[in-house]
């Protein structure tokens, strides 16, 4: 048994080893290896982006569509950046999900600039203009 006062030295991996790891069990076409590399790895480390967007990804590419927006769905629940949401963007006009997809805008906009942002139209950041004219196409 480890004395109280004794500290435990701990090894700290970074996000290379899952990441390499992930990229591995796909190349050789082990998906649910891959997807419970992914996992673990947007578990403890959930602010690495880079994670996200390949276990996004490697969901799309296999045609599970579900779980890639689950995946999108769980991402946004931590507040990431501009590029997060707009990646979730683009995923749902390539599914050809209007409705998804204002609901994506709206999320962002909220998040980004408050719940009153969709009654107030908020147009502040490039990003949010781009966001803007992505509504105007999908009809909102």
């Amino acid at each position: 048994m480890i004395a109280a006062s004794v500290p435990v030295k701990v090894a700290r991996v970074g996000w290379g080893l899952p990441y390499f790891h992930a990229e591995m069990e796909m190349k050789n076409k082990f998906v649910n290896h891959a997807r419970n590399v992914w996992e673990r790895a947007v578990y403890y480390l959930p602010r690495e982006d880079q994670f996200w967007f390949k276990y996004a990804y490697m969901e799309e590419l296999i045609g599970e569509y579900v779980k890639a927006r689950g995946v999108f769905a769980r991402w946004m629940e931590w507040g990431p950046g501009e590029k997060a949401w707009m990646a979730y963007l683009r995923f749902e006009e390539r599914m050809g999900e209007p409705v998804r997809a204002k609901q994506v805008l709206y999320g962002y906009l909220e998040a980004r600039y408050g719940p009153e942002a969709r009654a107030t139209g908020a147009r502040t950041r490039p990003l949010a203009e781009m966001a803007w004219s992505f509504a105007q196409r999908l009809g909102a």
